[in-house]
């Protein structure tokens, strides 16, 4: 509570990390069969820093699918690494959206 130019408390609406936490959407892994029937799990980028590095390397595709990928980076990455670019950007995009990003990196489409 703090007071108005009136001397009056007025009433805060604080709130907390807690409260976030508590309302914050969490999303599925993402299931990647790799061939054969070898399917991974990759977490969602779900930590601000996470989203940072996203955000900062966009333009970059291998550190865009590196923050996408985390530990499994170097699994996706072999097993992609021979496709068409548009097996990236679909991978990616693909992705994005099931991680309610909203839209992939810049670099996924090719910029």
């Amino acid at each position: 509570m703090s007071n108005n130019r009136k001397g009056k408390p007025v009433e805060r609406n604080v709130r907390t990390f807690e409260q976030f936490r508590d309302e914050a959407g969490r999303a599925e892994p993402y299931p990647l069969d790799l061939g054969g029937g070898d399917i991974i799990d990759i977490p969602p980028p779900d930590t601000t820093e996470a989203v940072f590095i996203l955000s900062e390397n966009g333009h970059k595709p291998r550190e865009a699918l590196k923050a996408l990928c985390g530990q499994h980076y170097g699994r996706v990455y072999a097993r992609l690494k021979g496709e068409h670019i548009s097996v990236f950007n679909g991978l990616v995009a693909d992705m994005a959206e099931h991680f309610g990003m909203g839209s992939s990196p810049s670099g996924a489409g090719g910029n």
